[in-house]
């Protein structure tokens, strides 16, 4: 009886954090805007051909702030990324060039290019997202001496990889916005951040993590976090949303997010580390009841009730959060996806551990 009191508490508590985080993300989508402000965007791409065409058809519908420039930094790329981005600037209407990174790197090219920006206020993105027209003017509208954060959102698709991607990366969004209002701030992404170029110079974010190859925006809010944290904004106006591509391919996926587990690994808080292993329990909360059955320390018809309540809790999270922000969603393949989602954090995990991690050609060190 005790164990069926702690599973249905578990649940119960699961709902209430997971409904408050759809009530602030309706709360921030209704936030006001101050007036925008001319930017520096930052693009770091490394072997990107494949991808220019669609960044540079992209960047064209853009409304930039009178005086804004495009500086892409050119990480050692291997393929044409270079003369082909140089070609196409020639095509854009406000300032835009081509500038070779000073060391290796995603960390060293974003220096470089914050060494090359004429205006004060920055922007990041990657060269295989897509922005609305008025992303620039939205995302600097934040006011002076902001670290802002957007949300990035997986492109529509339907394939089960791609739904598996888009549903996860809404609830991390969603649940970002939660720890964000609780003055926890623990993820941000660097397809979508703004901020002045004297926080950046003020923090010195990389001094002290440059041997880690991945982190730019992991280290660079945790140092944030530390010294300015009252600079933080996280926005969820839609025209501020980022679009990225789904991975198509496990190897690619999984390399992906060992990556991310990789990088956040390093320096730790105890907050941080708690919110990891409560955010592990609830994955497999499934499993934890299934054992209890198991040993009959709780009956088979209220272990299968409560996972049937945590998966239509999740069902429904996710639904709602894809009404609100206007994304895509698949009944049956979300379905899927919950019973998948256990094995493919498993899977990660592996990989991350005993795998070895390369990206575009490199290996990873951390």
């Amino acid at each position: 009886m005790v164990f069926e009191w702690i599973l249905l508490a578990g649940t119960v508590s699961y709902a209430f954090f997971l409904g408050i985080s759809i009530y602030f993300l309706d709360q921030l989508s209704a936030e006001n805007k101050k007036s925008s402000q001319p930017g520096s965007l930052l693009i770091p791409v490394r072997n990107e051909s494949e991808h220019l065409p669609g960044l540079f058809s992209n960047l064209q519908k853009i409304d930039f702030p009178m005086g804004s420039e495009i500086i892409l930094i050119d990480d050692h790329s291997t393929d044409f990324t270079r003369a082909e981005a140089e070609e196409l600037c020639q095509n854009m209407k406000i300032s835009c060039k081509v500038i070779p990174s000073q060391g290796q790197g995603k960390k060293h090219a974003i220096e470089t290019g914050i060494k090359a920006a004429t205006n004060e206020y920055i922007l990041n993105t990657d060269a295989d997202c897509q922005h609305s027209p008025h992303w620039a003017k939205c995302m600097s509208s934040s006011g002076a001496q902001t670290f802002t954060i957007g949300l990035v959102w997986i492109e529509n698709h339907p394939s089960f990889l791609a739904q598996l991607q888009a549903l996860e990366q809404m609830a991390l969004n969603v649940l970002g916005i939660l720890f964000y209002r609780i003055k926890e701030p623990l993820y941000c992404s660097g397809a979508n951040l703004g901020y002045d170029k004297t926080l950046f110079s003020e923090t010195n974010p990389y001094h002290s993590n440059r041997h880690i190859s991945s982190g730019d925006d992991y280290f660079f809010l945790k140092a944030i976090k530390e010294s300015h944290p009252h600079t933080i904004r996280l926005t969820a106006d839609s025209n501020t949303f980022v679009y990225t591509k789904p991975l198509h391919a496990v190897s690619k996926l999984f390399s992906q997010k060992s990556r991310w587990i990789k990088k956040t690994m390093h320096q730790q808080s105890l907050y941080q580390t708690a919110i990891g292993l409560l955010a592990i329990f609830y994955i497999f909360f499934p499993f934890l009841c299934l054992g209890l059955v198991v040993i009959e320390w709780v009956s088979i018809y209220y272990g299968v009730m409560v996972v049937l309540l945590k998966f239509g809790i999740d069902y429904l999270f996710l639904f709602l959060i894809a009404r609100k922000t206007r994304q895509s969603f698949y009944f049956v393949k979300s379905l899927l996806v919950q019973f998948a989602y256990p094995f493919y954090v498993l899977g990660v995990m592996g990989h991350a551990f005993f795998g070895s991690l390369t990206w575009k050609g490199r290996q990873i060190k951390y």
